[in-house]
């Protein structure tokens, strides 16, 4: 026993009492108010949950044969990667997944994919800023058409269909004006890009020592800086996941649902059946409650920033083609309880998940005046039977991007 504490009988007593166990040895330190010592669960589907496993890993030739670290007694990750192995259904369910879906899991926050070939260089660079600011995690990758190039180094250095890191963004000056970096880090550690401005190219030099010193430049050490405007063209995708959604000023609504065949499963936008797919209400400001349209200071009429996410939850058993679409309520149809077909086939969505995707979620994002809203889950055929679960993130902001 060490600081005489036997852990059978302290496994024997919480098991009685119920409780989960609070170490007496090594107590919280609560001199700092701001810190908050919290149990660190998994997440799926609106519930945090713990995940029992035991110790035995799987090994090839004496070394993990999944994550593992440099440090070979260093085993909280590949411990930490069976649990998640577990709930998934095995390690076999890892290699299928995503980048959005990870970071789902792990903290309970909506991800979000954006195109990079969508936007410009300009609109990359606020929305890392802005999650950024908002703490949000970040990855990117780059697609692929075939699945055999997964995983090659192309001649920047950068690995096909791997997933790295965005750390985050940084305006350089330089004699001749400013730069746009974004911060990567590729999670093995080392295979680095070698690209204007990677840890030995030769712009570095126009940089002072005191700013260089501050960017913390460490050679082939798996973290690297590049142009925005490079960022745009190398990389395919980047993931961000909010995961600090409530404030005084937003709020998060979630709700559930079910697809059931000859009742609600209409199918998709393009069928006449599409009207009988569940509805959801979702009021955006105070226009509803006020009856009167809020303007600002300057005039302009207020805005809401929404972001929707919808997931099929039994993804083990059904791999649906899903979207969601939402659509403006006019104020005569508001009383309505739910909305016929002849609105839907008059009517054009304010925003939508795209084409329907067999993922296990979709999202969207918009940027809408305060009113009465419908949300529509779908699946691309009609009666198709699921669960699905929406959340909604909606705040006081004008941004408005979808993909």
């Amino acid at each position: 026993m060490w600081a005489g504490q036997d852990y059978h009988a302290l496994r024997t007593l919480c098991l009685e009492k119920g409780d989960l166990f609070e170490d007496p040895a090594f107590p919280q330190d609560v001199s700092d108010p701001k810190i908050e010592w919290r149990r660190p669960p998994l997440w799926q589907f609106g519930e945090w949950f713990d995940v029992v496993i035991d110790d035995k890993l799987p090994t090839k030739n004496g070394r993990l044969v999944y994550t593992r670290s440099d440090c070979q007694v260093e085993l909280w990750s590949a411990l930490l990667e069976k649990a998640y192995a577990k709930v998934c259904g095995g390690y076999s369910a890892l290699q299928g997944g995503t980048i959005a879906e990870t970071l789902e899991d792990f903290t309970g926050g909506i991800a979000e994919s954006v195109s990079l070939s969508r936007h410009t260089s300009e609109e990359v660079w606020e929305m890392v800023t802005e999650a950024e600011s908002r703490q949000s995690l970040m990855a990117c990758y780059i697609q692929v058409s075939d699945p055999t190039d997964v995983g090659r180094v192309d001649e920047d250095g950068l690995v096909l269909g791997h997933a790295y890191s965005v750390l985050g963004a940084k305006e350089v000056t330089l004699n001749s004006g400013e730069v746009t970096l974004i911060k990567l880090r590729n999670p093995w550690g080392f295979t680095e890009y070698n690209g204007p401005w990677s840890d030995k190219s030769l712009e570095w030099m126009s940089v002072s020592d005191v700013e260089r010193k501050a960017l913390n430049l460490q050679k082939e050490d798996g973290e690297f800086w590049m142009l925005c405007d490079d960022f745009c063209s190398l990389f395919s995708w980047i993931v961000i996941c909010s995961t600090s959604m409530e404030s005084p000023q937003c709020n998060v609504t979630v709700l559930q649902g079910r697809w059931e065949r000859g009742v609600n499963a209409g199918g998709g936008r393009r069928l006449k059946s599409f009207f009988t797919n569940p509805q959801f209400r979702l009021r955006v400001g105070v226009a509803s409650e006020l009856g009167v349209e809020p303007v600002t200071e300057t005039g302009t009429e207020e805005r809401w920033t929404v972001l929707l996410e919808l997931l099929q939850t039994d993804r083990r058993t059904a791999k649906l083609h899903i979207a969601c679409h939402l659509y403006r309520v006019p104020d005569g149809l508001v009383s309505r309880p739910r909305l016929d077909r002849g609105f839907f086939t008059r009517s054009r969505p304010v925003c939508d998940t795209g084409d329907p995707q067999n993922s296990r979620g979709v999202t969207t994002r918009a940027s809408l005046t305060p009113g009465e809203y419908v949300i529509v889950p779908s699946t691309y055929d009609a009666n198709q039977e699921g669960n699905f679960y929406i959340r909604v993130y909606c705040g006081r902001g004008t941004e408005n991007r979808t993909d």
